[in-house]
């Protein structure tokens, strides 16, 4: 399988890929070395709790999901859902937050989307992990706000 990123122009290689196509397609390993390359930046849902003294408290929920667990793909599906249509399903997270954040006293939730930043060798050396809350929310001042709700007060 490891003829796959092989350049074509190789007799031999030609000669095994007629035997192995089959297979390599099948499997989806008929790909070359760009495969494996990052196709660029991605962004992340957060939102903003104002509360009743008008502080402002920022969350990240995935963060809260566990990175090794299988329903973090799914948390991340529905945030980039909520990203993607915040006027169809903001107003139900919003609500949820609201609740969640009742401790706070929360007049508004503001939906963000934020882009991710590049993570970088000295990220790294200087001690910053790509999924470290404080990491992933210090793009929190270059963000896209969605829309914003007000919460209820009762």
């Amino acid at each position: 399988m490891m003829l796959v990123p092989v350049p074509q122009n190789n007799p031999i290689v030609r000669a095994f890929r007629a035997l192995y196509q089959p297979y390599l397609t099948s499997l989806g390993l008929d790909t070359t070395w760009d495969f494996f390359s990052p196709i660029g930046w991605g962004h992340q849902f957060a939102y903003v709790i104002e509360d009743a003294d008008g502080k402002e408290h920022a969350f990240m929920p995935i963060l809260e999901v566990n990175w090794l667990l299988a329903t973090r793909r799914w948390s991340e599906r529905v945030f980039e859902t909520v990203m993607n249509e915040p006027h169809l399903y903001g107003g139900y997270f919003a609500a949820a937050y609201c609740r969640k954040h009742a401790s706070l006293k929360p007049v508004a939730v503001t939906l963000l989307e934020i882009p991710e930043s590049r993570y970088w060798p000295d990220d790294h050396l200087s001690g910053n992990r790509p999924n470290d809350p404080a990491y992933m929310l210090s793009n929190l001042a270059v963000h896209n706000p969605l829309i914003r709700f007000d919460c209820l007060q009762k």
